[in-house]
C-alpha cells in the first residue's frame, strides 16, 4: 500500500457549533488564538468534515457519471460531466441562489431607497420627524448587517460546493486513471492527468461562486456574453492548457530523468525547450491578464461612465440635477456595477473556463478502459487443467491498429506448468504478457479465457516511495511465515540487513537509492507474496547478478510456485531448458509451441533463440557471501513469531520544508522585481496615483455641479418658496429665453468638463491595469525560468530526497497562483485602498475631526490583519504542502498501473488517493472559512462606526473597505507561493563547494580528452556528510584506449564510480583525465566530453534526430550511419519520426540501442557503460559489444556489467567490495589467483561456463600483449 500520511485525530468544531457561533465564525477563534501564539503545524488542522470526504464525494459522482456513459450506450446520448456533477451537487447549489436572490434583488434595491428617504429628510422642504430618520438609519444598518452576513456565508458554501466539485472530479479522474490501458496510460503521462488534477479542476471553485450571477442578471450584457464566451475566453482557456499540458510533459521528462540528463548535460536543452513552452503559455496568460486588468479597471469607471451618459441624457433635456437624484442614480448604478460589472463578467468568465476544462475531462473520462482482470467474459469456465486458452487472438494496444501487434494466437496454458515465452528484440514477448494482463484489446472472433487470479512481475521494477516491506505487500495482509519465505527465496535477506532499518526502510521515489537488483528483486517479491493462480513474469530477473537470477530461479520459480501456473518471458538459456513447454515468438506471431529439446533440434528457430554458448550471468559477491552464511539466513519459527520487528516504528519520511513565521519583507522586493526595475515599479506606482486623480476629479467635479445647480434653486426657493410649480411658472413668466440661455450654458459647459474627466478615468484606468499585468505576468516567467535553472542544476541528492510530486507542485500549482491568481487578487486590492485613499482625502476636506476615528478604526484593522495573518499564512503553507504527495501518488500510479491493476489493488490506490485529497481539504477548507470569517469580522466592525460618525460616505467604504482589506490579507497569504517559488530559486547548486573553497575553474582545449587516460587517486565519496562513504580510498589508472570490466557485489560501489567521474556528488581526492583534475574544470565541460549508456535508457518525446542530436551538431548522413551501426536504420523511415514518451514505442532493446547510437554519434575518447545490457536479451546483448568494439576500437570504455561474457574479453577487470578496490588486472591475471575473488566468481558459474571464460580470457592475453607493444611503439616514434 502506498504511504499516507500520518493519521491526527482532531474533531472539527463546527460540527457542534451553536447557531450563533456557525453565524459569526466564533468556532474558528481558538484556532486563530492558538495561531497567533504558535506555528501551526499539519497535527493542528481540523479533520474534514464528513461532507467533504473524498471517497463519498468520489463515489457519488462516479454513479451518475456511469449513468451518463450507460445512456450512450443504450441510446447513443453523448455523456455529458456538467450533468453528472448538476445530479450530484445541483439541489444544494440551487438552494444557494436563494441567498443570493434576497441579497442582491431584495436588500441591495431596498438599501438606496431607504438611503434616498434618509437623504430627503435632510432637505430644507422635508416634513418628517426626527425618529422617522433615526428609523431609517438603524434600517440601513439592520440592512448592511444582513448583507454582510449573507454575502460571507452564500460565498463560504458555494466555495465548498465548488471544493466538493474538485475533489470529486479529482478522484472520477483516479479511478479512471487507473483503469486506463498501458499504451493510453503512457500517452496521459504526457502531462494532461497532472494538469487536468492541478489547473483543470481548480476552475470549478472560483465558477461556483459567481455563477449564480448569470441567472441574476440575464438580460444584461448578453451580446457580450456570447462574444467573451464563445470567441475569446474559451479560446484562450483551451490553447492555454494545451501549451500547459506541453510542459507537464516536459517537466516530467526532466524529473525522472534527471540523472542521465545531467550525465548527457542536456540541461540547455531541456531549459530552452521548458523555455520556450513557457513562453508560449504565459504569453496566452498575458492577453487573458490583459483582459481581466481591462475588466477590473470597469468596475471603478463602468458606473461612471454609466452615471456620465444618464446625466448626459437628462441634461440634454433641459432638466436640473439635484444631490438627491444624483445620489440615489449613484447608489442603483453602483448596485449594478456589483453584479453587472463585477459578478456577472466573473460568471462569464469563470463559466468560460469550466466549459473547457469540462470537455478535457470529459475526453479523459471516455477514453477506453483496460479489460477488468475479473471481467466475467475473460472468466469464462474452461477445462478444470487449462488456466489459460487463446483461439484466433489478434490483439493490438490501439483501437484502429494498421497491423495487429500480436497476431493468430492459439494457445492452451496448462495449470500448474512454467510456460515460457520467448524470442528476439520486439517479437512481442512483453505484448504478450500485458495480454494476459488485459491490456491489449482483443479482436474480433478472438476469444481469451483466463481461470483463477493472476499475480505480475514487470520487466521495469515498480516501486513507490514507502517502506521496503509496504512494496511488498501492497495492501495484502501480513503473513510472517510466506513473508520471510518469499524474502529468502527472493533473495532479500541480505540486503534489509545492510538497509538502515531493515524492510521499514522508506524508500525514495521509485525506488531511488537503491541498486537495479535491489529493485527487481523488491518488485518480485511483490508479485511473489501474493497468493495467486497464475504468475505472469516479464523477464524480472534479468538486470540480476547470474548467480542470484540462477537461486531465485531454482528456489522461487521452480520451488516456492512450482505448483503455480507460471508464464515467463526470459531470454535465458538455461529457463528455457527448465520449462515444460516453450512459445517462440517473432514479429507478434508463434514460430513454435513444444518443448525445449524438439525447438534445439530444428535449425531453422536456431537463430531466434540463444545459443548453449551464450554464457548468461554475472555471479556476483554477494551470493558467494550468502552461501558461506546459508545457516544464519534459515528462517526458524521463534524469528516467525517474533514481534519485535513489527512493533519497531518505522522511519518518518523526509518532510517538504515548510518556511516559518512571518513573511520576509523581501519576499514582495523580490516579487516585484521579478517583474521590472525600481524605476519602472516608480512608473507604475505614478501611474496609479494618476488613475486616482482622475477617478477623484470626476467625483469631485460631479459633485460640485450638483452643488452649483442645488445652490441655484435654493436661492430662487428663497423668493418663491418650496413650491415646484410656483417657481416653474416664475421662471417662464419673468425671463423665460434669457433662464434657459443661461441655465444650459452653465449645464453644457459643466458637462464638457465632466465629460473630458470621464474619458480620462477610462483610458488612465485601462492602461494602468494592462501595465500592471503585463509587469506581473513577466514576474511569472522569470520566476519560473529562475527557478528552472537552479533546479536543473541542483546536486542529484535533492532529487533522491524529494518526490517528484513535491517538484511538479511547485512548477504547477504554485506557478498557476503566480500566473491566474495572484496579479489578479494584487491588482484587485491595490486599486481598491488607492481609491479609498482618494474618497477618504475628500472626506478629511470636508470633516476634518473624522481623521481621529479613521486612526482609531485603522489600528484595529492593523491588529486583526495581524491577528488573522498568523494563523492564515501557515495554514496557506500547510496547504501547499499537502498538495504535493496527491501529485506523487498520481505520478506513482502511472507507472505502476499494469502491476496495480493486476494485484486487483485499484481500490486500494484508489482509498489512499481520497487520504491524500482528504488531508488537502482538511488545509484547504480552512483557508476558505478563515477568509470568509475575516471578511465577516471586518463588516462587523465597520457596522460600528457605521453607527459613530456621519452615514454620507461609509456607504461607500463599507463593501469596498471590507474587500480591500481582505483582498491584500489575500494576497499575504498566496505570497506563501511565491515563497514556495522563491525557495526553489535559491536550490544549492552543483559545485558550489569547491566554488567555495576558492579553486579557480579551468578551461579545458576544445579536443580534451585527446587520449583518454583515466586516474583516481585517494577517492572517497559519501552521499551526505552524515553518511559513511561508498567510496575508500579508491585508485585505479585506465590507459587511454583500454576496456575495463567492472564487476561487484551489490552495494560494492560500481555505480558510486559512475556518480565520481560525472562528479553526480562530490568527492575527496583526484580523478585526473589526460593528467588533468576533473575538480578544476566546469561541470558541462567534463561531462559533455565523456558519454554514457546508462542502465534505464533516457529518450524525450521529440523526433528521432532530436533524440541523437539534441543540439544539432550532426548531419543526416552521420546519424543515418549510427543507427546503422546499431542495426535500426531499418526500423525508422525518417529521422523526424516521432519518439514517444520515454520511448514508449519501442522495445526497451531498441531503446537501449538507441542510446548506444547517440554514444556512436558524439564520438567521445571515454565511454561508459552502466550495466547497459541489463535489461536486454542476450543477441542484443552481443550486437551492443560487437558495435563497442568496432566503433570504440581506440576509446577508453569503462563497463559496469552483469554478464562475465561481456567483459571477459575486456583488456582489464575492476573488482569492487564495500567501497574498495579489491582486484585490477587482465582477466587471465585474476583466473590464476585461485582464491581470487574474481576467479571464485568464475567457478561458481559451472564447470564448463568457467572452462569457457578461462580459454577467452587466455586468447585474449596474447592479443593484449601484441596491442600494448604497438601503442609502446607508438608513443617512441
Amino acid at each position: 500500500m502506498l504511504e499516507i500520511r500520518e493519521k491526527h485525530d482532531n474533531p472539527n468544531p463546527r460540527l457542534t457549533a451553536n447557531v450563533f457561533s456557525r453565524l459569526t465564525f466564533c468556532w474558528l477563534t481558538n484556532l486563530f488564538w492558538y495561531g497567533s501564539n504558535h506555528q501551526i503545524q499539519a497535527k493542528d488542522l481540523y479533520d474534514t468534515v464528513p461532507n467533504d470526504l473524498s471517497e463519498p464525494l468520489g463515489k457519488e459522482l462516479e454513479r451518475h457519471w456511469k449513468h451518463q456513459v450507460d445512456n450512450f450506450l443504450k441510446i447513443g446520448k453523448k455523456p455529458s460531466l456538467l450533468i453528472a456533477l448538476w445530479k450530484t451537487f445541483g439541489l444544494k447549489y440551487l438552494l444557494q441562489g436563494i441567498n443570493l436572490f434576497v441579497l442582491n434583488l431584495v436588500l441591495r434595491i431596498l438599501l438606496p431607497l431607504t438611503l434616498g428617504a434618509l437623504i430627503r429628510h435632510f432637505h430644507q422642504c422635508s416634513t418628517t420627524t426626527e425618529s422617522y430618520a433615526y428609523t431609517l438609519a438603524s434600517g440601513i444598518i439592520l440592512i448592511i448587517l444582513m448583507q454582510v452576513l449573507i454575502e460571507r456565508h452564500a460565498f463560504l458554501d458555494q466555495s465548498e460546493i465548488g471544493m466538493r466539485a474538485r475533489i470529486a472530479c479529482s478522484s472520477l479522474i483516479f479511478r479512471k486513471l487507473t483503469k486506463l490501458s498501458s499504451s493510453l496510460a503512457n500517452q496521459s503521462t504526457g502531462g494532461l492527468v497532472i494538469n487536468l488534477l492541478s489547473n483543470d479542476v481548480a476552475k470549478f471553485e472560483r465558477t461556483s461562486i459567481f455563477l449564480h450571477y448569470i441567472w441574476i442578471m440575464p438580460l444584461q450584457l448578453a451580446a457580450i456574453t456570447y462574444l467573451i464566451w464563445m470567441s475569446l475566453i474559451s479560446y484562450l482557456r483551451a490553447k492555454v492548457a494545451a501549451r500547459t499540458d506541453t510542459r507537464t510533459l516536459l517537466m516530467s521528462e526532466l524529473v525522472h530523468g534527471m540523472r542521465v540528463l545531467k550525465m548527457y548535460t542536456w540541461e540547455p536543452l531541456f531549459e530552452r525547450l521548458i523555455a520556450q513552452t513557457r513562453k508560449r503559455e504565459i504569453n496566452i496568460f498575458t492577453v487573458t491578464a490583459y483582459l481581466r486588468g481591462a475588466k477590473l479597471a470597469g468596475h471603478f469607471f463602468t458606473e461612471r461612465t454609466t452615471m456620465y451618459f444618464t446625466l448626459l441624457a437628462y441634461v440634454l433635456q433641459g432638466h436640473p440635477i439635484s444631490a438627491e437624484k444624483v445620489f440615489a442614480m449613484f447608489q442603483y448604478f453602483n448596485m449594478l456595477q456589483i453584479t453587472a460589472a463585477n459578478y456577472f463578467p466573473l460568471a462569464v468568465d469563470t463559466a468560460a473556463e469550466v466549459r473547457v476544462s469540462l470537455h478535457r475531462i470529459e475526453k479523459f473520462l471516455l477514453q477506453d478502459e483496460a479489460k477488468s482482470l475479473t471481467d466475467k467474459s475473460a472468466m469464462i469456465k474452461i477445462d478444470s487443467n487449462d488456466a489459460i486458452v487463446m483461439k484466433k487472438v489478434n490483439a493490438s494496444w490501439s483501437e484502429k491498429p494498421v497491423t495487429p501487434t500480436l497476431t493468430d494466437l492459439n494457445l492452451v496454458v496448462p495449470r500448474g506448468m512454467l510456460f515460457a515465452v520467448t524470442g528476439p528484440v520486439g517479437s512481442g514477448k512483453s505484448s504478450f504478457t500485458k495480454l494476459i494482463l488485459g491490456e491489449l484489446r482483443v479482436g474480433t472472433g478472438g476469444e481469451l479465457h483466463r481461470a483463477g487470479s493472476l499475480s505480475y512481475a514487470s520487466h521495469e521494477p515498480w516501486l513507490f516511495a514507502g517502506t521496503a516491506r509496504n512494496n511488498i505487500l501492497f495492501g495484502e495482509p501480513y503473513e510472517a511465515r510466506r513473508y520471510q519465505r518469499v524474502l529468502e527465496v527472493c533473495a532479500l535477506h541480505k540486503d534489509f540487513q545492510q538497509l538502515p532499518s531493515g524492510d521499514k526502510t522508506l524508500l525514495g521515489d521509485r525506488g531511488a537509492g537503491l541498486s537495479g537488483g535491489q529493485k527487481a528483486r523488491i518488485n518480485l517479491a511483490r508479485a511473489v507474496y501474493r497468493n495467486a493462480d497464475v504468475y505472469v513474469f516479464d523477464d524480472p530477473m534479468s538486470s540480476l547478478d547470474g548467480q542470484v537470477a540462477e537461486s531465485i530461479f531454482k528456489d522461487c520459480i521452480n520451488g516456492f510456485l512450482k505448483d503455480k501456473t507460471r508464464i515467463l518471458a526470459t531470454h535465458s538459456n538455461r529457463h528455457l531448458q527448465e520449462a515444460d513447454t516453450i512459445v517462440l515468438l517473432n514479429n507478434g506471431h508463434v514460430e513454435y509451441q513444444g518443448s525445449y529439446n524438439d525447438l534445439k533440434k530444428d535449425e531453422k528457430y536456431l537463430h531466434l533463440i540463444p545459443s548453449n554458448d551464450e554464457i548468461e550471468s554475472l555471479p556476483s559477491l554477494e551470493k558467494h557471501e550468502q552461501l558461506q552464511d546459508e545457516e544464519q539466513l534459515k528462517i526458524d519459527d521463534t524469528t516467525l513469531d517474533s514481534k519485535d520487528e513489527d512493533e519497531k516504528a518505522e522511519p518518518k519520511e523526509t518532510e517538504e520544508f515548510i518556511a516559518k513565521g512571518k513573511l520576509s519583507k523581501s519576499l514582495y522586493t523580490k516579487y516585484c522585481r521579478a517583474g521590472g526595475s525600481y524605476f519602472v515599479l516608480f512608473l507604475l506606482a505614478i501611474y496609479f496615483l494618476l488613475g486616482q486623480l482622475a477617478t477623484s476629479a470626476c467625483d469631485y467635479w460631479l459633485a460640485y455641479w450638483v452643488r452649483q445647480e442645488e445652490e441655484q434653486t435654493l436661492n430662487s426657493s428663497d423668493i418663491y418658496g418650496c413650491n415646484p410649480n410656483a417657481l416653474q411658472a416664475t421662471n417662464n413668466r419673468t425671463n423665460p429665453a434669457k433662464y434657459v440661455i443661461t441655465e444650459n450654458s452653465r449645464s453644457m459647459t459643466s458637462l464638457y468638463i465632466y465629460s473630458i474627466l470621464t474619458l480620462a478615468c477610462v483610458v488612465t484606468l485601462v492602461t494602468r491595469n494592462i501595465w500592471f499585468c503585463q509587469r506581473f505576468m513577466k514576474a511569472s516567467r522569470n520566476l519560473h525560468d529562475r527557478m528552472l535553472q537552479r533546479l536543473l542544476k541542483a546536486p542529484m541528492q535533492f532529487f533522491d530526497r524529494n518526490p517528484s510530486g513535491r517538484i511538479m507542485n511547485r512548477f504547477f500549482n504554485d506557478i498557476n497562483v503566480l500566473d491566474e491568481i495572484l496579479p489578479v487578487t494584487m491588482l484587485d486590492g491595490l486599486q481598491v485602498y488607492v481609491f479609498m485613499i482618494g474618497v477618504i482625502t475628500q472626506v478629511f476636506l470636508i470633516k476634518w475631526w473624522t481623521i481621529f476615528l479613521m486612526l482609531l478604526m485603522a489600528y484595529l484593522f492593523y491588529r486583526m490583519i495581524v491577528f488573522y495573518l498568523a494563523t492564515a499564512q501557515n495554514i496557506k503553507r500547510l496547504e501547499g504542502v499537502a498538495k504535493s504527495p496527491v501529485f506523487s501518488h498520481v505520478d506513482a500510479c502511472l507507472s505502476g498501473l499494469s502491476t496495480i491493476r493486476s494485484c486487483s489493488a485499484e481500490k486500494i490506490v484508489v482509498r489512499d488517493f481520497d487520504a491524500h485529497q482528504d488531508h488537502h481539504t482538511s488545509a484547504y477548507y480552512l483557508t476558505l472559512a478563515t477568509s470568509r470569517a475575516f471578511g465577516l469580522w471586518i463588516e462587523l466592525v465597520l457596522l460600528v462606526f457605521i453607527g459613530l460618525i456621519t452615514y454620507s460616505f461609509i456607504f461607500i467604504l463599507n463593501g469596498m473597505l471590507q474587500f480591500g482589506i481582505r483582498q491584500s490579507t489575500d494576497v499575504m497569504t498566496q505570497m506563501t507561493n511565491v515563497e514556495r517559488v522563491v525557495q526553489f530559486t535559491e536550490l544549492e547548486q552543483e559545485g558550489q563547494d569547491r566554488e567555495h573553497e576558492g579553486q579557480e575553474i579551468v578551461k579545458p582545449s576544445k579536443n580534451w580528452p585527446t587520449n583518454g587516460d583515466v586516474e583516481f587517486s585517494k577517492v572517497w565519496l559519501r552521499y551526505g556528510k552524515e553518511n559513511e562513504p561508498v567510496l575508500k580510498n579508491v585508485n585505479f589508472i585506465v590507459e587511454a584506449g583500454v576496456k575495463v570490466g567492472i564487476v561487484g557485489r551489490t552495494g560494492a560501489g560500481k555505480s558510486s564510480l559512475v556518480s565520481a567521474i560525472f562528479r553526480l556528488t562530490e568527492y575527496e581526492g583526484r580523478i585526473l583525465i589526460d593528467g588533468l583534475d576533473t575538480s578544476k574544470i566546469g561541470l558541462t565541460d567534463l561531462r559533455k566530453r565523456i558519454s554514457i549508456i546508462p542502465q534505464e535508457p533516457m529518450l524525450f518525446s521529440a523526433s528521432l534526430r532530436a533524440n541523437l542530436d539534441p543540439f544539432d551538431e550532426h548531419d543526416d548522413a552521420e546519424l543515418w550511419s549510427a543507427l546503422q551501426s546499431v542495426e535500426l536504420n531499418r526500423l525508422f523511415v525518417s529521422l523526424d519520426q516521432s519518439i514517444e514518451p520515454g520511448g514508449g514505442n519501442l522495445s526497451a532493446g531498441q531503446r537501449q540501442l538507441l542510446c548506444l547510437a547517440r554514444a556512436v554519434v558524439r564520438q567521445n575518447r571515454i565511454i561508459v557503460l552502466d550495466e547497459a545490457t541489463a535489461s536486454v536479451d542476450p543477441a542484443t546483448d552481443e550486437l551492443i559489444q560487437s558495435t563497442i568494439r568496432s566503433k570504440f576500437r581506440d576509446r577508453t570504455v569503462m563497463t559496469i556489467a552483469h554478464r562475465l561474457n561481456t567483459i571477459m574479453d575486456n583488456d582489464k577487470i575492476l573488482v569492487m567490495d564495500n567501497g574498495r578496490v579489491v582486484e585490477y588486472d587482465h582477466p587471465f591475471v585474476l583466473l590464476s589467483k585461485i582464491d581470487g575473488c574474481f576467479a571464485k566468481m568464475v567457478q561458481q558459474t559451472g564447470n564448463s561456463t568457467a572452462q569457457y571464460l578461462r580459454d577467452v580470457a587466455e586468447e585474449l592475453t596474447h592479443l593484449y600483449s601484441i596491442k600494448k607493444k604497438i601503442k609502446q611503439n607508438i608513443q617512441i616514434s
